[in-house]
Order: structure tokens, then C-alpha cells, then sequence
């Protein structure tokens, strides 16, 4: 079922692999992973609250530098990290960015050097990679290859068909690659089923932790989406549509927020409507809709299933992301509590995430 909703958030992050660059070292996939990882860690700018970031490049192999070009407080900017021996950053450089200036990160080439052009307007600064540091040169750049734009305070990035490509295969060589049994072929059909229910139900609210639980956002992310839950058919939804803000029954929202996150509802009151985004009053949840951008989340299969113990199982699965008229195969992953027999309870999820290491997985077993 769509709803209306975006994965863009404030922030976005481009990825680029650059082939031969200095030195040969033949970047793994768990060393790229790192990398991203690294990336994310050093800038900040990908929380996983943008949902996706891009690459570029479906072939890696062989690659020794990474390219990472970000936007993030009033500032845009690029940096490359080495894939050779610890994956450092080597060198980053960032600008200002104000006022209605259209800024444009590009990949290009100065003689036979890689290089990224600054474009202010219409206004060239061109940065030669030389041995994992960026110089400026005077000379002109060929070729160039638009990364990313940022205008009005927004970056946009272009559309490839590849983008997701990489992030695919390394999200599923860390599901091959666990220590875990995988009991997916185990495991009941009416297990698996339940599970995929489960997982169909709350997709669209995108991420989710019973251990750090952002209450505020899972309550308004439940709100936009409460007609893809199912509930006792006593318990009404009750909605009322005033444009920009919504309205749906406390009662029926209580139920999924305890139920199906184990969380207990805050109740804002009325005056709270513009700073939380929601509030309750007279048996409603009134809820502001900042989503614009219709979208669906669709379950494809449960690749791997660990059981934890206790009733409790971590899954990884792909999914196709429906976002306006783009289609997005990705892999995502789900700690859930299957022990009560009513439906189970999500502890864990992060649609189009990297999946959980080992260790993050066994954080959610029983007894923990």
C-alpha cells in the first residue's frame, strides 16, 4: 500500500570508487565495507536516517581510493580515504556554500591526473589527486562527470542504474559470510510466514531499535503508515484528514506502538503539535504529514534466519523500495520476538541498512 513518504533527509553522501589511484591495492569486500563505514564515522552525514547512499561503480576489484563527497552544515565538500593499509582518510576539503549559488561536485581528469571540480555558478576551482592528497591546479579539466549539486540549501545526486548495485553485494556477502547457522530452510512455514507479515507490516516505518527507541519519530512514522498494520477488529481506526495534519484513534496507534514495538505512547498535549509533530487529544493522535513523495515497501524473500534463542530470530531479507515512479531492490534486516504466538514484536529494524555484524546480533539475544 503506498503512503506518502520520503527516505532523502537533510543529509546525503555520494560514493565513488577510483581504480589505480597511486597505489595497487586490491580493495576486499569487507575492507570496502569498512571504508563506508569509516566514511559514515568521520563526517557524521549518513546516520541511516537518508535511508540510501550511492555508488557508483558496480566493479570495485582492484580500486585503492575512495571518493566521498558530502553536505553537511552550511558546508560541501569531498574527500578521499585509501583502501591501502588501514583504510585512512587522506585528504578532505570542504567550502562554504550560501546566498543562491548553485555549487557542482564533478569527477574529471587534468592531464593525466584524477581531479574534482568545484563549480560556483559558472566559476571552476579544479583539485588534482596526487598520492592521496588534493592539490588545486590551473589546469583545465576534461570530461567532467556531475557528482552531485547543491542549490537552495538541497544536494541532489543523479539517478544510475547501478547505484545500489555495490551496496547490494556487500550487504550480501556479510549475510553469507555470518558465524550464525542459517535455519530459513528450518524453519516452519508457518513461522516464515508470520515472520513476512510481521515484516510487511512495519517496513514503511523504515528503522527501529527496543534498545534506543526514538519515540517521537516511531509515532509519527505509525501514523502515516497505521493502515499497513493489522489489529484486533474491534479496535477502530477512527481517522480524520485536515490537509496537513491527520488524525487517527489513540487506541488503535496505543495498540501498535505496545504490541508490535513494545513501547508505551507518549501523549503530547495540543500545544506540542508544532514542536513534536503530533499530540493527543480527546481520544485522537493528531499527527503533522511531512511526507510528500508516495511509497511502498515490498518483501521479497527472507535470505537468512538466525535463531537467537528464546524465540527470538534475526532476519535479513530483501525487499523492493517503491519511492514515485523509482523501483529499489535492497537488503534490510529485522530482530524480532516471535515467543508470545500473537504476531510478534519488533526489537530491531533498518530497511535498506547494512546488515548487523555478528556481535550487534548477539546483543539482541535472550539474556543479554
Amino acid at each position: 500500500m503506498k503512503k506518502l513518504l520520503t527516505r532523502t533527509a537533510f543529509f546525503a553522501f555520494m560514493i565513488l570508487l577510483l581504480p589505480g589511484v597511486c597505489k595497487t591495492a586490491r580493495a576486499k569486500v569487507y575492507e570496502l565495507d569498512a571504508a563506508l563505514e569509516a566514511a559514515i564515522r568521520e563526517y557524521g552525514v549518513f546516520d541511516g536516517k537518508s535511508g540510501i547512499f550511492y555508488a557508483s561503480a558496480e566493479r570495485f576489484e582492484g580500486a585503492s581510493a575512495l571518493f566521498t563527497a558530502f553536505f553537511s552544515d552550511g558546508e560541501i565538500g569531498f574527500a578521499v580515504f585509501d583502501c591501502h593499509d588501514g583504510l585512512q582518510t587522506a585528504d578532505k576539503l570542504s567550502f562554504p556554500v550560501g546566498g543562491k549559488n548553485t555549487y557542482t561536485l564533478s569527477l574529471t581528469s587534468a592531464g593525466a591526473e584524477t581531479a574534482v571540480v568545484l563549480t560556483t555558478n559558472k566559476t571552476d576551482e579544479t583539485f588534482v589527486l596526487r598520492c592521496d592528497s588534493f592539490v588545486k591546479t590551473e589546469n583545465p579539466p576534461s570530461g567532467k562527470i556531475r557528482l552531485a549539486v547543491c542549490k537552495n540549501g538541497r544536494l541532489t545526486l543523479p539517478r544510475e542504474p547501478n547505484v545500489y548495485a555495490l551496496m547490494k553485494r556487500l550487504r550480501a556477502a556479510r549475510i553469507t559470510d555470518s558465524k550464525y547457522y542459517n535455519a530459513v530452510n528450518d524453519a516452519g512455514a508457518e513461522t516464515r510466514r508470520e515472520i513476512t507479515e510481521l515484516l510487511s507490516s512495519c517496513a514503511d516505518v523504515m528503522r527501529f531499535d527496543a534498545n534506543a527507541p526514538d519515540i517521537d519519530a516511531l509515532m509519527i512514522s505509525v501514523m502515516n503508515t497505521h493502515s499497513n498494520f493489522t489489529v484486533p477488529p474491534e479496535i477502530k481506526a477512527q481517522t480524520l484528514d485536515g490537509g496537513a495534519v491527520g488524525a487517527v484513534s489513540a487506541e488503535f496507534i496505543d495498540y501498535i506502538i505496545g504490541n508490535v514495538f513494545g513501547c508505551t505512547p507518549p501523549t503530547p498535549l495540543p500545544n506540542e503539535l508544532a514542536r513534536r509533530g503530533f499530540c493527543c487529544y480527546n481520544g485522537r493522535y493528531y499527527y503533522k504529514k511531512p511526507y510528500n513523495v508516495p511509497f511502498s515497501t515490498e518483501i521479497l524473500d527472507i535470505t537468512a534466519l538466525y535463531e537467537l534463542g528464546g524465540g527470538v530470530y534475526y532476519a535479513a531479507f530483501s525487499d523492493v523500495y517503491h519511492r514515485g515512479s523509482e523501483e529499489i531492490e535492497e537488503y534490510s534486516f529485522a530482530v524480532v520476538d516471535m515467543s508470545e504466538g500473537d504476531g510478534g514484536r519488533v526489537l530491531r529494524l533498518g530497511m535498506g541498512e547494512t546488515p548487523l555484524s555478528d556481535a550487534e546480533i548477539a546483543s539482541y539475544a535472550p539474556g543479554r
